[in-house]
């Protein structure tokens, strides 16, 4: 593979690039685009391709749904649609389990792969076609990574839900089958019902605010993973290196990607052709160029901080 270094080998420095904003990543963005889309454009296909087979348990339930909906006109359309309908939901696990194998050992390293093109793209270096299988040198950490980050999220998230799911029970008696009967209820909505309602609400919003927080400080664990420049980390390294580099940047993070999933939104728009073009190849390059610019800043503080040690 042209990435591929001999061993005992210092790895190629990528040419230097702006600090990191928004307005950087946005303006080298294109430029860095276009020098690299070919690869970028080959790499987005094999991606597709790739995710193909994750979609076949949800072009399963099609027909699923709709023998149950013929099975609800009458009890003599439930009984002869009842075998069918067993068996159709039995493919569909056996399609479920199948693409729960295959996203974690095909398409998560060839995502990965793919994002590490983006970062070579944004380094200046047209990135190879093969460069996509980086993602399977680096697997033990790339799954490792994806499962901690996981972990990471689901704390907040199990802490969203449990104000408003504490209130819910309280509300029906601690009876989750009266749980739906109790909004319904019109001697349920007391002063204090409400009052906690809101506080409920509030809380989840919160929530919500700390979980996209959280994921945008880790959302470079990836390419961190990924990355042939500098000690390679293992997937605690790699989140805690992500921490690390995005601190003081989330809200430009957050921003760069929403507007860089518009973008890509706009072009499936578009007969979805630019889509494949120019909205995922020039995503994943901004994506690369984010990573790549707060790498480099933090690389120069740790030199900074070495020398004055």
């Amino acid at each position: 593979m042209q990435d591929a270094q001999p061993m005992n080998t210092p790895p190629t420095i990528p040419a230097s690039l702006p600090p990191y904003s928004f307005t950087n990543a946005w303006g080298l963005g294109w430029p860095r685009w276009k020098a690299s889309f070919l690869p970028l454009f080959l790499g987005t296909l094999i991606v597709a391709a790739v995710n193909v087979p994750l979609q076949l348990p949800n072009l399963l339930n099609i027909p699923v749904t709709i023998a149950n909906a013929r099975a609800s006109e009458s009890p003599e359309a439930a009984e002869s649609m009842k075998a069918a309908t067993a068996a159709a939901s039995g493919v569909i696990g056996i399609f479920s389990c199948f693409a729960l194998v295959w996203g974690l050992f095909v398409a998560l390293p060839i995502f990965g792969g793919f994002v590490w093109m983006g970062v070579q793209a944004a380094r200046g270096t047209v990135p190879a076609v093969g460069s996509i299988l980086q993602g399977y040198r680096r697997f033990p950490t790339v799954l490792g990574g994806l499962f901690l980050s996981v972990l990471l999220l689901l704390i907040p998230y199990l802490l969203a839900i449990s104000v408003p799911l504490v209130f819910l029970l309280s509300q029906s008696g601690w009876d989750v089958s009266q749980v739906g009967q109790s909004f319904n209820a019109s001697d349920t909505w007391t002063g204090g019902a409400i009052a906690g309602l809101v506080i409920a609400a509030v809380w989840l919003v919160v929530c919500v605010v700390i979980i996209y927080w959280i994921g945008i400080r880790l959302i470079m664990w990836l390419p961190i993973a990924m990355d042939g420049v500098g000690p390679r980390r293992g997937a605690w390294a790699s989140i805690n290196r992500s921490w690390q580099i995005t601190r003081g940047s989330a809200l430009s993070l957050f921003g760069l990607m929403l507007t860089a999933s518009l973008m890509a939104a706009f072009t499936v728009v578009l007969c979805c052709a630019p889509y494949f073009l120019v909205g995922v190849p020039l995503y994943v390059t901004l994506f690369g160029l984010a990573y790549a610019m707060l790498s480099q800043q933090e690389m120069a503080r740790d030199a900074s901080a070495n020398a004055t040690q």
